[in-house]
């Protein structure tokens, strides 16, 4: 393959040709064009997007040409023959990003492997992705890049580049209203597909598929009979897997509910399958079973769960005017859909009867995982109701529920869901005991209702019995007439012959009793209808926050949930329990969690900033030496949004002490000895281990890295040695601390200043420009030149700074003399001439030159500026008056302007 720089010179010389408008004869314009076509089609494109991407460069080609080479570039991702240009994208993004690193064994890879993926990067290279270049239209853009994005989706290129996928779908494409509503272009290429898989029933928003249409009309003329298979078990499964995919890759609740919505019976039919195989667990039931699961936590109405329990046995559609269809088996137990004809519906879509209670179990038990106990005693409320109605032998005035005219299968199944909730979960059907007194006073006062345990009695004194025995229980709150009519019940209860007659004349002298044991009893603390709600909403954020395996949409709406309260300054909130729970979950690493966590730590620096920003910095600093560079760099954005958000208020003890263990972090003093005798110890167990291979191998290891490498052309060896240099020398040596973390350590103290210079105070800003200027003088070497990066950047935040407060006329105490702006400009102009990284030199310039404005700023007033006003009213060696100004030339009352000569 051409080296790089050959490689543009011949895309130079191929684009000139093809696309030259000098050129007047249109056969040779063709066969140029021919040829750079092929070209660009042969070209590797992992070779071709840097190239291209250098000669975009401003002035690098002409005009006419650059709109070329730009359509080109745009058009990588859809048009590739290599079915590469999406990864390749990516890959190109995620190595020039100036958010990404690379460890060290990375680094001689990174052009086959990618780097590390930002936050950042992965938002750039989705931007690109998802957006149709110029002239494409979106249908044609996505149908050309669905193949290879479902390709990572499915995982075979790597489980990193399965959550980038789901971010480009779930964020790029389907986020944007114009591309993922119902019926546009992302919405019928990429859910559509995959949601008809699972419920083939669900209306078409487009024709794309004529062909499988005219096939069943085919094999339905051959042989009306044949049952046709309409989802394969393999594109099933495929489908699932997909889906599950894309909602945990995407953290956004939203999504999960406009995917899952459309599919929810189906993926309870898969989840709850009985009989199935290992296999068929693993491919069908288990991933249903999470994304059934994550629907009912985030999304599940107390409607929804009704018509869940209603269609309990559902395994197809046997709806007529719709695909009639169920779910089957093949011979090695794996699920597939099956086309069935209107007349056999009724009869194959409805689970058999014995399926009933393993069903019912498993509803409950998923139920049980996910919803909370107010939410359990609601249903189990509305169910035993709607069961006492119906079993009821005749009419009650009083009756809470209507009875109607009622389906018996689904009575039967909801009677069965109501016995599975009593025995699985009987701990959470008391969440709302007025509403259960009610109900078992009139259970109670029934004289028709059988004195059995299983029966509408034996419920209710159950019921009863659990409310007594829960904690927090207090008659004195419970109204008298209610209490009294249940005591006067269980009296009579007690007098029949029943198998109930003693546990009713137990809780009979129990409740008449209370009085004295309430007396006993140390008194509850009254809580408010508000604090009650919001502890309740605080428990059900804990329970999606800290559940095991949580996936990310469930774990954000835990979040918001916090948030909300958070906003709303609730009584009833453990800040430093909280603060704990955001810090431990910032070190997961899932990138749309992280953005909600460091949002609501700036919520939290709102009221308690100083609890926040220990809390953050403690965690940056890691005395301890426990956390890996990444987890710290997470802090660390963490607390620059928090120094952000807290403005003017980031003063005092706050911001001198954030500082002083900024500035700590960014000198070259700090040690790390834990790290120091880690290090050691790696060391001295790999050169023992590299003397035993040695030894092995008689003699010494082969360079493998260098066979790696072999066919690579010289530049790119070169290129890949000198990364891998650079990002050799971030890493901690000899207990020192990471060049990475210092750099944000300095971006972050320009940050600060920034954000209030006066808060920071004198000495500390003083102590920040000299630091950061050390550090461009005394650490030239090329690996630390994201460390200069940060310190000119800090600089020019303290001339920003300046420049602020001079606009707003706020007096800082200080100010910066000649002697020091020369001093500065003088430093800054040598290492933009002389650095050996080129943004570094660029930041250097624009420093020089704020630098420079800033001196011609001081010449002026320190008046408000009024837009009709010229600029200068002030000169060296001049006195104009400023209050008037030049204006009274105009002929406006007043006196003109003397000048006056001075000494």
């Amino acid at each position: 393959m051409a080296t790089e720089p050959t490689l543009i010179e011949k895309l130079l010389d191929l684009g000139t040709r093809a696309h030259n408008p000098s050129v007047d004869d249109p056969q040779i314009l063709q066969e140029h064009q021919e040829a750079f076509t092929t070209f660009i089609a042969k070209t590797p494109t992992l070779a071709l997007i840097p190239a291209l991407n250098a000669l975009i460069h401003r002035d690098r080609v002409p005009p006419w040409l650059h709109s070329e080479l730009v359509t080109v570039l745009a058009r990588i991702p859809y048009s590739r023959p290599q079915n590469d240009g999406v990864r390749a994208t990516m890959e190109f993004v995620f190595s020039v990003h100036p958010d990404s690193t690379v460890t060290r064994e990375e680094a001689a890879t990174v052009q086959k492997q990618g780097a590390f993926i930002t936050p950042e990067a992965m938002k750039l290279a989705s931007n690109l992705i998802a957006s149709p270049a110029a002239g494409v239209p979106a249908d044609e853009w996505f149908e050309g890049i669905a193949p290879q994005l479902l390709r990572l989706l499915d995982g075979d290129e790597g489980p990193e580049l399965v959550k980038v996928a789901g971010n480009v779908i779930g964020r790029g494409i389907l986020g944007r209203k114009e591309f993922g509503g119902l019926g546009t272009p992302g919405f019928n290429t990429f859910v559509h597909p995959m949601l008809s898989k699972l419920n083939p029933s669900l209306p078409t928003p487009y024709t794309d598929n004529k062909k499988l249409k005219v096939g069943e009309d085919e094999e339905e003329v051959v042989d009306l009979r044949d049952e046709i298979t309409l989802v394969s078990s393999d594109d099933l499964a495929s489908a699932l897997k997909r889906l599950h995919a894309l909602i945990h890759a995407h953290g956004h609740p939203a999504l999960a509910r406009r995917l899952l919505r459309p599919v929810l019976l189906s993926l309870w039919a898969l989840s709850s399958w009985v009989g199935a195989t290992d296999e068929c667990q693993k491919r069908y039931c288990n991933p249903a079973r999470d994304l059934f699961k994550i629907f009912i936590r985030l999304h599940a109405s107390h409607d929804d769960t009704r018509g869940i329990i209603k269609t309990l046995m559902f395994k197809g559609n046997k709806n007529p005017g719709k695909l009639t269809w169920t779910f089957d088996t093949t011979s090695d137990g794996l699920i597939y859909i099956l086309k069935i004809r209107e007349g056999n519906a009724s009869n194959q879509n409805f689970a058999a009867i014995d399926e009933l209670e393993p069903k019912a179990n498993s509803f409950v038990t998923s139920l049980d995982e996910v919803s909370s106990a107010d939410e359990i005693s609601t249903l189990f409320l509305d169910l035993f109701k709607q069961w006492y109605a119906s079993n009821k032998k005749k009419a009650v005035n009083e009756i809470i529920v209507k009875q109607e005219e009622s389906d018996p299968v689904v009575a039967l199944l909801e009677a069965k869901v109501l016995q599975a909730l009593m025995e699985k979960a009987p701990q959470k059907l008391i969440g709302h005991p007025d509403q259960i007194l009610d109900l078992v006073k009139e259970v109670l006062q029934d004289n028709e209702s059988h004195l059995d345990d299983e029966g509408p009695m034996g419920i209710g004194i159950s019921l009863l019995g659990q409310l007594v025995h829960a904690t927090g229980f207090e008659k004195s709150k419970i109204d008298r007439s209610v209490m009294d009519s249940i005591v006067e019940s269980l009296e009579r209860i007690s007098r029949e012959n029943s198998n109930l007659a003693t546990t009713a004349r137990n809780l009979s002298l129990l409740l008449q009793n209370w009085s004295e044991i309430e007396a006993e009893l140390q008194p509850m603390p009254t809580a408010s209808k508000r604090e009650i709600e919001d502890r309740k909403t605080y428990n059900v954020a804990m329970q999606y926050i800290t559940g095991p395996e949580a996936p990310a949409p469930v774990r954000s709406e835990g979040l918001n949930m916090i948030s909300k309260l958070i906003v709303a300054q609730s009584p009833i909130l453990d800040i430093p329990a909280v603060l704990v729970l955001l810090s431990s979950m910032l070190e997961d690493g899932d990138d749309f969690v992280n953005l909600r966590i460091i949002k609501i730590f700036t919520q939290l620096a709102n009221h308690h900033p100083s609890s926040t920003v220990q809390e953050l910095l403690d965690n940056y600093v890691d005395a301890q030496e426990k956390r890996n560079v990444d987890t710290r760099l997470r802090f660390g954005e963490a607390l620059v949004r928090v120094v952000e958000r807290l403005g003017e208020t980031f003063t005092g003890d706050v911001s001198a002490k954030t500082c002083e263990f900024l500035l700590t972090m960014a000198g070259r003093r700090p040690k790390r000895e834990r790290t120091r005798k880690r290090q050691e110890k790696d060391a001295r167990l790999a050169e023992m281990k590299r003397k035993k291979e040695a030894k092995a191998w008689g003699g010494e290891l082969p360079n493998w890295d260098e066979d790696e490498d072999k066919d690579l052309p010289p530049e790119e060896k070169e290129r890949n040695g000198i990364l891998a240099s650079i990002v050799g020398g971030w890493e901690s040596k000899r207990g020192s601390e990471d060049v990475r973390i210092r750099a944000s350590a300095l971006s972050i103290l320009g940050a600060g200043i920034e954000t209030n210079i006066a808060g920071v105070g004198t000495e500390l800003v003083t102590a920040a420009v000299d630091l950061s200027m050390d550090v461009l003088t005394l650490e030239p070497e090329i690996e630390r030149g994201i460390l200069r990066r940060s310190a000119v950047l800090a600089v020019m935040s303290f001339v920003r700074a300046l420049d602020s407060a001079k606009d707003g006329q706020k007096w800082l105490g200080f100010d910066l003399t000649e002697q020091s702006r020369e001093k500065l400009s003088r430093v800054l102009s040598y290492i933009a001439d002389t650095d050996n990284d080129g943004l570094v030199q660029q930041h250097a310039k624009d420093v020089v030159e704020s630098l420079a404005n800033w001196k011609m700023a001081t010449l002026m007033p320190m008046t408000p500026r009024q837009a009709n006003e010229p600029a200068f009213t002030r000169l060296a060696g001049l006195a104009v008056d400023p209050t008037h100004g030049l204006t009274s030339l105009s002929g406006n009352n007043g006196r003109r302007p003397v000048i006056e000569e001075i000494e």
